[in-house]
């Protein structure tokens, strides 16, 4: 093996390794699924393996949800009722927000 294939594997296993480790908690571990599942494209586009088309289109989905639930979770969430949770949006913010995007 030469050495820059030693490489591409070990960073697969890394980023498989972190997507597995960061699932255990999805909400503060999902930094963490993130960095693996980009680890992994990377891996793939280095290696010309035949799915790293996937790969990245799958870290690309993975990266954008992580920046939009960390930013809504920063919004206060939704539904959260105001005597007992403290803020949040309303549902009609979540009906608004899905109509966005089509």
């Amino acid at each position: 093996m030469d050495r820059m294939h030693k490489l591409t594997d070990a960073l697969y296993y890394i980023g498989v390794l972190t997507f597995f480790v960061g699932s255990f908690d999805l909400l503060e571990g999902s930094v963490v699924i993130a960095i693996g599942s980009v680890l992994m494209a990377i891996t793939t586009l280095l290696m010309n393996d035949r799915h790293r088309k996937i790969f990245l289109a799958s870290s690309v989905l993975i990266v954008l949800g992580v920046i939009l639930m960390n930013y809504l979770s920063s919004l206060g969430g939704f539904g959260a009722n105001q005597r007992f949770y403290g803020g949040g949006q309303s549902s009609s913010f979540l009906i608004r927000l899905v109509g966005l995007s089509r």
